[in-house]
C-alpha cells in the first residue's frame, strides 16, 4: 500500500493531465492549510468557483490561495485565508493551474527537509 501511495505522489509531482501534488510552503492559508501539508489539485474548469482554493503560477512560483472573485478584466482575485489584504501581483498574466481537491497533512515535510538540505550544500 505504501508503494502505491509513493507512486501516486511521485506521478503527481510531474506535469500530467489528471492531477498535481503541491507542497504548501507557508502559512498564509492557515488554518485551512499549513506549512508542510501536501495538497492534490486538478486542472481548473473554464470558470473556477469563487471560494475555491487554487494553485496559481506567478512569476515562475506556485502560490496557493483562495479565489475570492474576479476583477473587471475577468482576472482572478485571490487572498490567503490568514492574510488581511487581497493579493496584488505585479504580473497580470497569473494563471490558475489547479483547484484544491484534498489535503495530506504533513506529507510535504520530507520534501521541504530535502529541499532545504540541498540548498545548504
Amino acid at each position: 500500500m505504501l508503494i502505491v501511495l509513493l507512486v501516486l505522489l511521485a506521478y503527481g509531482s510531474v506535469d500530467n493531465r489528471w492531477y498535481r501534488v503541491v507542497t504548501v510552503h507557508g502559512n498564509s492559508m492557515s488554518p485551512t492549510l499549513w506549512y508542510g501539508d501536501m495538497i492534490v489539485v486538478t486542472p481548473p474548469a473554464a470558470q473556477v468557483e469563487i471560494g475555491s482554493i487554487v494553485v496559481m503560477r506567478v512569476d515562475g512560483a506556485l502560490v496557493t490561495h483562495r479565489l475570492i472573485g474576479y476583477d473587471a478584466n475577468n482576472r482572478p482575485v485571490t487572498k490567503g485565508d490568514a492574510n488581511e489584504a487581497i493579493d496584488i501581483f505585479a504580473n497580470p498574466n497569473l494563471r490558475i493551474i489547479g483547484v484544491h481537491r484534498f489535503r495530506l497533512p504533513g506529507f510535504g515535510y520530507p520534501l521541504l527537509f530535502l529541499s532545504n538540505l540541498i540548498k545548504r550544500i
